[in-house]
């Protein structure tokens, strides 16, 4: 008599991003393939995989080593557990109210997938020239997530219900748009509408009609705010020049760079040089705004970005997007889009169309909306590439994943971040999740944003904080948030040292554990001492930091107000080092109350208004990006200096390097030669320095944060040096450079365990 065959069962339980991107019809068909008895099922925990059969850990290595593309599995547990035998494998429903301490990732919205994009323009496709076209691989996520585990009915599609032809996909283990949650069609989807200012309609449902009539109003130059994923874009032709001016003064925005979007690749080429690794980011999934260098001459407005080397520029990602370009040319409509986020001044993006007659009832002529609710609001990304992504703004594509510590544990913690271009971090064990950006706390807008977005993100993840972190800056909202906060929920409040938050962010993304050589420049932070820092070279760990180094202190009047008058801060330190009296300006109204700074974006503000380019800034980094600007212009890029030279103090002096500024000025010296020579020698005299003190401490190792590492010049000239010398050099990668990552930062610094 033979004896029965145990039936081995085994319980795998995948982490991380495993749900909305087809992993359960992937493990199904897998499955089915090996012949496999069991179930898969979404649980707020993960995606639970029970598996009978010989094969088993066949699928279990498939898993392993070639899962499905879009995820990202974090960890896969593994047991043999008792359970009944099965007759077949099923896909079952989501569990209820599964309880964990630990939560599934939420994915990000992605851009449309090359099938999606075929499906809208195959005019025997259902979807034809449908924008809300979408499948696992693609499409709204993160914006539409109401509650977890990510099912429809937790969505803001649960107001659609699908049609028979919907549902049978969405049925189908094989289709791909298997559990498709945004999943939809003409026939019972969400659906455009075209409408004026007042809300009265011009025209409703038939897309065609919409896309054709709103190509016509851009065509006019009128300008349209237009409901993307994450919120509303301004839109307007980038070929007319009325048009462009017309947005800047309606939006009281004269010189800040706007975003473009351009029909493709090709029509991108047209106006910036694009090489391999910015197209395959501008192609990418996450589909950011990315900083490209001008071409000359393009016929585009120069009024888009102005006295700036570079235009932002992403590809339509949306169906949508896609189809605003539809059967347009050069000569016939518009190939190339203002595209520029719909929002107030330094307040976070709009995403309701009521909000959009209030806000900006004088910017915008018509407004493209249409009635799939934005749960979740989320701005453009912004990148450049060197050697890889460097953020200048994260947000969609990239929330809300969490960033994965290596060697680190965090207790949880909640950090408040900075008060411009803010961003909150909340993080547990070995992940920090990283909020959108936030916008400037100047606005009560954008601290509302704030709060509604860390209610959601503590409800989805599960994170009640047991410390809180924050700057030191007396004065910043963000302290003051942190302080009521921590009082609140009676739990303690750690103030974390500014640029020391950002050079920890850099160690704790690399998973650097050891002593390094910091450099954090930029413009503002509150230093131990007082002083207002951001020339700073140190040693730091996880643990602390020694200062090092740093421009010697300068005079600033008016404290904050000089930061959007360079032409006072280039007044102040030639009065300084001439040894002259304060001119009665420098210490009269709105310029009293000095303060002293190691600044470095002020040093770059004094020569940016010192050789006429920019006297008063309109925006964040005015100045400094026009000074990069001209510097990209100069004949001579190499480094004059021997960077070897013996250092006569710690100390970097300013005085030395506006002498030399005006020296060559006087000299008539080519204004943009002037430019790149000041960024040639404050990059020498920050090696010179990066190299003795490597020396004294044995550290070969240097990480680099902080707004100035913006200016690619800078940071190349210094990655590129310390690189010959021997140097292992990171920056940020998988947060911002500039203060939208230091909330990361604070959150390693306050949270170790």
């Amino acid at each position: 008599m033979k004896k029965s065959c145990k039936v081995i069962t085994y319980s795998v339980l995948a982490k991380g991003r495993v749900q909305g991107i087809g992993f359960r019809p992937f493990v199904y068909n897998q499955a089915l393939k090996l012949n496999l008895t069991g179930f898969v099922k979404n649980t707020k925990q993960g995606v639970l995989i029970v598996l009978q059969g010989k094969n088993s850990k066949i699928l279990i290595e498939i898993l392993k080593k070639t899962p499905p593309i879009l995820s990202k599995i974090t960890k896969l547990s593994i047991n043999i557990s008792k359970m009944m035998q099965f007759n077949g494998f099923f896909i079952q429903k989501s569990a209820e109210n599964y309880k964990s301490a630990e939560t599934v990732e939420i994915m990000p919205d992605m851009a449309t997938c090359p099938d999606c994009r075929k499906d809208i323009i195959n005019i025997k496709n259902r979807r034809y020239s449908y924008p809300f076209t979408n499948c696992t691989q693609c499409g709204p996520r993160y914006s539409i997530i109401k509650t977890l585990p990510y099912d429809r009915p937790r969505t803001t599609m649960k107001i659609f219900k699908m049609c028979e032809n919907c549902q049978t996909e969405y049925e189908n283990p094989t289709d791909r748009r298997f559990h498709a949650q945004p999943n939809a069609c003409p026939v019972c989807g969400p659906k455009l509408r075209l409408t004026d200012l007042q809300g009265n309609t011009i025209i409703i449902g038939d897309s065609r009609i919409i896309i054709k009539k709103t190509q016509e109003l851009l065509t006019k130059g009128k300008i349209v705010a237009i409901r993307s994923i994450g919120g509303f874009q301004i839109a307007c032709d980038a070929r007319n020049n009325n048009a462009v001016k017309s947005v800047r003064i309606r939006k009281n925005r004269p010189f800040k760079p706007m975003a473009i979007m351009c029909k493709d690749i090709k029509t991108a080429r047209l106006i910036c040089k694009i090489n391999k690794n910015e197209e395959k980011i501008l192609k990418s999934q996450i589909s950011p705004i990315v900083l490209l260098q001008k071409r000359k001459n393009t016929l585009i407005s120069e009024q888009i970005a102005p006295k700036n080397n570079c235009f932002g520029i992403m590809l339509p990602y949306t169906p949508l997007h896609k189809l605003l370009f539809a059967n347009v040319s050069r000569e016939t409509l518009p190939d190339i889009l203002v595209m520029t986020s719909a929002n107030p001044k330094g307040a976070p993006i709009i995403a309701d169309f009521n909000q959009v007659q209030l806000k900006l009832n004088k910017v915008v002529d018509y407004v493209l909306d249409h009635n799939r609710p934005i749960e979740s609001r989320c701005d453009d990304s912004i990148v450049f590439d060197y050697k890889g992504p460097v953020i200048v703004r994260y947000s969609r594509g990239y929330v809300p994943e969490p960033l994965i510590l290596d060697n680190i544990r965090l207790r949880p913690v909640l950090a408040f971040g900075s008060d411009l271009k803010n961003s909150f971090a909340l993080g547990q064990g070995n992940k920090v999740y990283l909020s959108p950006y936030i916008g400037d706390l100047i606005s009560g807008d954008s601290i509302a944003f704030l709060f509604e977005m860390l209610e959601k993100y503590q409800k989805w993840f599960n994170i009640k904080p047991e410390i809180v972190a924050c700057d030191l800056h007396p004065d910043y909202i963000s302290v003051r948030l942190a302080q009521e906060y921590a009082k609140k929920h009676r739990i303690k409040v750690i103030g974390a040292q500014h640029h020391y938050a950002h050079l920890a962010g850099v160690m704790a993304e690399n998973g650097l554990t050891k002593p390094v050589i910091g450099l954090g420049f930029d413009g503002t932070g509150y230093g131990t001492d007082g002083q207002i820092w951001g020339s700073e070279i140190m040693k730091l760990d996880l643990s602390g930091f020694d200062r090092l180094s740093y421009l010697k202190y300068m005079p600033l009047a008016g404290g904050d107000v000089a930061t959007t008058n360079p032409r006072l801060i280039a007044k102040t330190y030639l009065s300084k080092i001439r040894n002259s009296k304060f001119d009665p300006e420098l210490s009269s109204g709105r310029n009293s109350g000095m303060i002293m700074t190691s600044s470095m974006a002020r040093l770059f503000d004094a020569v940016a208004s010192i050789l006429g380019v920019c006297h008063k800034q309109t925006f964040e980094g005015e100045a400094p990006i026009g000074l990069e600007a001209e510097a990209m212009k100069a004949r001579r890029h190499k480094i004059p200096y021997s960077i070897f030279h013996v250092l006569h103090s710690n100390l970097i002096d300013p005085h030395n390097i506006l002498q030399e500024i005006i020296k060559m000025k006087k000299s008539n010296c080519i204004i943009s030669d002037i430019a790149m020579h000041f960024h040639q020698r404050i990059i020498s005299e920050i090696l010179s320095r990066v190299i003795f003190f490597g020396d004294k401490y044995k550290i070969k190792v240097v990480c680099g944060s902080g707004g100035v590492f913006q200016n690619r010049i800078v940071l190349q000239g210094i990655e590129h040096a310390l690189s010959k010398q021997g140097f292992k050099f990171y920056v940020n990668r998988r947060t911002p450079v500039n203060d939208g990552g230091i909330s990361f930062g604070q959150a390693v610094v306050a949270g170790q365990k």
